[in-house]
This record gives C-alpha cells, structure tokens and sequence, in this order.
C-alpha cells in the first residue's frame, strides 16, 4: 500500500512536470511550427459526385520554435496547397489508442560502479513517465546490450510496467547494440493495433554495426512506427545520431542532461497525447506531387509546414465544388464567408441559406448570380446571440447542384458606433458650421440628420436641421444662431428614414461674429457693395482732389517783368589738333591721386558691393497659354484662361477664376493659386477648408505641386477642374 502512495505521488509530480514545463512552453517566442509525423501514400477515392480523386492525410503536431509540444491552442481549419490549389482539410484530434514499446540502455555505459546512481535515477524517472501515458495503451518493456530482451509483454497495467522498469539491471561488459534493439523493438510493434511508438533511453551509440539506423528508419516506414530517442548528455550519444532515427519516423529526439530529464521525457508524452490528423480529397497530376499543410489557429496565427511528397498515378481532373474556409463572420452588412472555388466556370450561381439551430426553419435564403471568393450576405432577421448553419450550394446552368458545404456559426454583429468628430463654427471662408461624424459598423446608410439643441432645455434649435445625402459635407445654417451654449446631434437614416444610429449630444459654445469681424467679408463677396465702395473711393478722391486745388496758390495772370543781365564772353580760340595718346604708365602710377608723388604707395580706394540681380518678370507673350475647364459639376460650362504667372481660383470675386459654385459645394472663397515659374506650372492650396488633390494625390497646404497637362484637380469633395495647356498655331 505504501509503495503504491509513493508511485503515485512521483506520477503526480511528473505529470506537474509536464503542464509546468507546456505552460513555460506557451510563454516562448518563436515562430510555432507544423512537425508531420506521417503521410501515408493517399488512397484513390471516388467523390460523391462521381469524380475520382486522392484521399491525402497526415498526422501532426505543433511544435514551439525550441521543438518543444504546444498544447494550449484552437485550430480553425487546415489546408493543403498542391500544384497552386488548395484544398480545404477536416482536421480531427486523434484517439486512437497507442501501442508504446519502451526500450531502455542496460550496457556496460550505465553499468559501472560510478554509473550505478545515475542508472537507478534514470529508471525511476522512466517509471515515473509510464503514469502519463494515455489510457487503454498497450505497453512493453524492453532492453538493450548484447542483445535486447523483453522484459514485460504488452500490458494495459501500468504498475507492471514501473515495476518491470525499476527491476532492470545493467550489465558490466559487452556491447551497446542500440539498432538491433531497435529493430526488434519496432518488428515486435509491426502486429500491434492503433497507433504505434518506441521510447528509447540511451546513453550509448550502437557500437555493435549489425543493423544500420537506415533498416530501423525503413521497417519503422513500414509498420508505421513512430520513434521517439531520449539520450543522455555527457555520454557517447549524440543528438545527430538520435535525430537520424527520430525524424524519418515521425518521431522527436531529445538529448537531455540527468537533471532535465524528466523535462524531456515529458515533450515526448506530450507528443503522444497531442497529435491531429489533417484529411482532405486531392486532385493532382500524374507524377511526383510537391504539398504543404498550413494550420491556421483561433489568434489568427498561420502555421506551414515544410514540404513533403508523394506519387500521383495519372491525372485528376477536380471537379466543380465550393469549400467553406474559415469562420463565417458577422459584420454589419451581414454575414461574411470565406470559399474555395474550384472549377469556376461551371459554375452559373450560388444559393445560400441560414438555417436556425433552435427551429431547424430557413431563415435567410439568398441566391448568388455573382460570387467570388468572399461574399457578404445580408442577415436583417437574424438574432444576435443564436446559432446558425450556412449552407451554401453551387449550381450548374441546369440548375442541378454540383457541390454543397455548411458551417455553423454564432450570430454575433458589432456594435454600431456614431460619434462627433468635431464642431467647426463658421470663418471667413466657411459661412456655415461643419459637422464631422466618424461611423462604425453601420450598413444601410444613405443619409444624415443633424441639428443644435438648446444647452439647458434640449429642445431643438428652430432653423438648424438638415438632412444630407451620404457623402456630402454636414453644413448648418448659421443665420439664426446667436452666441451660447448648443448641443449638437447627429443620425445616420437609411433609404426609408429608419434611424439606424444616434450620436451622443455633443456641446459646444458659438461666439457670433461682431459686425467688424463680417463686414469685411460681406464687402468682398457682395457685388452691390463693392459697387457701393467703389463709388464712395471715387467720390472721396474728387473732394480731395479739389479742397487741394483750392487751397493750392494760384499763378497771377500778369506777366513779371525781369531785367537780365549778360556778362561779357572773350572769344575763345579755335582748340589745337588732338595729341597722339601717350604711351601707357605702369600700373602704379595710374592710380595717383592729386598731390600724390610717383612712388609712394597708393590710398586704398572703397570697394562699391555689386547690387543684386533683380528676378525678371515673365512677358504674357512668353507664358504658356493654359487654362482650367470645370468638369464637376458638369454645369454650367465654365472655363478660364490664364494670362498672369499668379491665377488664384475660388469663390471669391476677387480670385482670377471665379468659379460658378456656392457654398455647399466645398469649395473655399480663396481656394488655390496656380503659379507659373521656370517653364512649369504648379498648384498650391490656400489653406481651404476641404482641401485640394491633384490626380487623385492630397495637396500639403502651403506646399505648391508641379501640375502636368491633363491634370484633374479636385476642390473639396464636389468641385473638380482639368488644367490643360493649350498648343498654339
């Protein structure tokens, strides 16, 4: 009774091992990893449609980036891409029993007088991991030296198997014949049921050469046996040796110090208690077929594996068919779904229908003349929270159904979401407030309402609702808005007025204007008051005009008399004839200033800076002739030349090109200059409200941008002109 408390007690401490050491493996950085650990050669198979095809499978592990066996994972679907299709795979956990053949070193390595306490730890760790081992295997004791023995027949008691473990002995001379017991190990697992394994402990290299590693790895092919090498470190062993059996197999090495073994013994029945097999139906060509297995889990993490063959007897056509891939989603046009589609072009449509869990009734039926590889259906009358199964089916011209596939799924759609983004109040170039409103998950969409509502009341301003189409700029009236605190609202409407999302009331404070602050802009977009002003000026500047003329002295009509008095000229002689020009000085005498003797050094003279050189102004006859054409809205035809380097386009009257919009459109009073410098024209935005782009690029405000013949500019999210350069005769 004692005995059996202390075997238990040392399982359960293995078996902490085990989740403590998979709990630091799920910590690890790294990229995870598919490890295959067999791909038996794919059996013809014939489809439910009549179509022959391959049966591949594969079983599997994931694997940490140090080899080490994940176990806290969701996987979604799996897929194998051969040839440049992929195929969609059923991924299943295994349960198949296991058939465990443990093989342990007994040689002269571990039996000597100093080895005799690492031996006598090692099995104790051996029996230790026996507990761990799924139940309903079947397991067998064996060992290795000279020869290898069987010291338990297969046995589903695993106290036997402890015991047969801890009553092993090692022996004091011979060899270590490490592949021969091997290859019996895995003869004696050959007619065994269910899944097949060696654990082998070693601390010796074969030293015996009767059987190669190669004849191991080849029965183990044959009989499907997977191997799982545990070495001991410090020893003859080496980790390439034990790698050398472990992978042809299917099986994992570990090369372990006394004091970490246990820990590695435990990735080994890890593995065992983790491994997936992946199935799908493949259509390849003859020959040798290239393939990999890609996992993709619940975090969106997307394992592949290397790449393994096999061998294809001919040709196989794939037929017409549709596969679910992945989760159905739910967003907030519907649901969303994923599909492999192959042989497209038999396919003239799709019929889809969600069928409730709790009725089993059809709740959303839809038919799909255009499909591709994603597809939104729309699901108004689904509830949020409650299971469904999309079933999707592909049909012919005929309307005969090639191929069909389901899915279950939870209705589970986002959250609408409408919020303010922000409050502009009205500016010289903006006559109206702006409201920016951020949506999310919100279908259906088509219009918008919005209005200010009293701070302290909340009843609606009289004047300040508007209802704007989907796309356009949310623009509020500012005449009959006084200075205060306001609150402002917003919804999104669909096509029947149905309120599909509200904003929260978001406050803001409006100072109105003082007449000083709007007279100058009301004069420059009013023409009967620039007329006014215009008159005013010319009226001003007469009366100037003549209060100067008449506090001016006038000249008297008289004519002044002056007595002049003209002093007396000696004729000058006729000038002699021109002398011939002297000879030139040297250089230091030219420089002589009066009273300055030859010789003497002279005066430094001050040096005048040269003026800078003044920029010369384009002629209109040298600009190329260009000009803007409006292109949005189609009326009315505008188009304007330009005949300066400096054209500015807006509103404005005073722009150069006064384009026929109002304000509603976006477009800002000064909107944007088109300049012309060193034989290239540019475009630069005058800090405009909606913006500027050219050719579809956003213009940086302040920046100019080099425009090109046939550039389309776009003035807020209405207006758009074409510059085009215009060729001269």
């Amino acid at each position: 009774m004692q005995k059996r408390i202390i075997t238990s007690l040392r399982a359960a401490i293995f078996i902490s091992i085990l989740i403590i050491s998979h709990v630091a493996n799920a910590q690890s950085t790294g990229q995870p990893k598919i490890h295959l650990h067999a791909t038996p050669p794919p059996q013809q198979v014939t489809t439910s449609g009549g179509a022959l095809g391959l049966s591949l499978q594969s079983s599997f592990s994931l694997l940490d980036a140090e080899d080490q066996v994940l176990m806290a994972f969701e996987i979604v679907d799996a897929v194998y891409d051969i040839q440049g299709e992929s195929y969609t795979a059923v991924v299943q956990e295994l349960e198949v029993p296991w058939t465990v053949v443990y093989l342990i070193d007994t040689s002269k390595t571990l039996g000597g007088f100093s080895t005799g306490p690492t031996f006598k730890n090692v099995k104790n760790i051996l029996a230790t991991s026996v507990e761990a081992i799924p139940d309903n295997s079947n397991i067998a004791v064996m060992s290795f030296a000279n020869g290898a023995p069987t010291a338990l027949e297969f046995t589903q008691d695993k106290e036997a198997v402890t015991n047969a473990i801890r009553n092993l002995a090692a022996s004091g001379s011979g060899n270590s014949c490490m592949n021969d017991g091997l290859y019996e190990a895995v003869n004696k697992l050959s007619r065994a049921p269910g899944r097949k394994a060696v654990i082998l402990f070693t601390a010796s290299a074969d030293d015996c050469a009767r059987r190669t590693p190669q004849e191991v790895v080849d029965l183990a092919h044959q009989n499907q046996v997977q191997i799982y090498p545990v070495g001991l470190q410090g020893y003859s062993i080496t980790k390439g040796e034990l790698d050398s059996l472990a992978g042809p197999s299917g099986g994992v090495a570990e090369l372990r110090a006394e004091s970490g073994l246990s820990f590695g013994l435990s990735n080994v029945i890890g593995l065992l208690m983790n491994q997936w097999t992946a199935k799908a139906t493949v259509y390849p060509s003859a020959g040798e077929v290239v393939a990999t297995l890609t996992v993709n889990l619940s975090d969106n993490t997307s394992i592949t594996s290397s790449e393994f063959t096999f061998n294809s007897s001919q040709d196989y056509i794939p037929p017409a068919e549709i596969e679910i891939k992945g989760v159905v989603q739910s967003v907030a046009e519907g649901i969303l779904f994923n599909l492999n589609i192959r042989q497209r072009d038999k396919i003239r449509q799709l019929n889809v229908s969600v069928i409730s869990n709790e009725t089993g009734q059809s709740v959303v039926a839809q038919s799909l003349v255009t499909f591709s590889d994603v597809n939104t259906v729309p699901t108004a009358s689904l509830i949020p929270g409650s299971g469904y199964v999309l079933m999707v089916s592909a049909l012919d011209s005929g309307g005969q159904i090639l191929s069909e596939d389901s899915a279950e799924f939870k209705y589970e759609p986002p959250a609408a979401n409408l919020t303010i983004g922000d409050v502009q109040t009205p500016s010289p170039e903006q006559e109206e407030f702006l409201i920016t409103v951020r949506a999310q998950n919100i279908g259906g969409v088509v219009k918008y309402k919005a209005w200010f509502g009293d701070e302290e009341t909340r009843e609606k301003i009289p004047g300040s609702e508007v209802t704007v189409p989907l796309g356009d700029p949310i623009l509020i009236p500012a005449e009959d808005i006084s200075s205060g605190k306001y609150l402002v609202v917003v919804q999104a409407l669909d096509g029947n007025d149905t309120v599909l999302a509200e904003t929260p009331p978001m406050e803001f404070i409006y100072k109105r204007p003082s007449i000083f602050q709007t007279f100058p802009r009301w004069v420059s977009t009013s023409p009967l008051a620039i007329a006014a002003m215009t008159g005013i000026c010319c009226l001003s500047l007469i009366g100037i005009l003549g209060m100067i003329w008449l506090v001016k002295p006038k000249r008297s009509s008289k004519a002044a008399e002056v007595d002049l008095v003209l002093p007396q000229k000696d004729r000058r002689p006729t000038p002699p004839p021109p002398r011939p020009a002297p000879p030139p000085m040297p250089p230091e005498e030219i420089a002589l200033e009066v009273g300055q003797e030859p010789g003497q050094p002279a005066k430094a003279q001050p040096v005048r800076a040269a003026s800078p050189e003044k920029p010369r102004a384009v002629a209109a006859s040298d600009l190329p002739a260009a000009r803007i054409k409006l292109l949005q809205p189609e009326a009315p035809d505008f188009t304007a030349e330009m005949r300066i380097t400096t054209f500015t386009i807006g509103r404005n009257k005073k722009n150069d090109a006064i384009l026929p919009v109002d304000s509603s459109s976006g477009v800002s009073g000064n909107h944007l200059v088109l300049t012309y410098y060193r034989g290239e024209y540019y475009a630069k935005d005058e800090n405009s409200t909606y913006g500027t782009m050219v050719d579809g690029e956003a213009l940086e405000k302040g920046k100019p941008t080099l425009l090109k013949d046939g550039s389309v500019i776009s003035l807020g999210p209405k207006v758009k002109v074409i510059f085009q350069l215009i060729q001269k005769d």
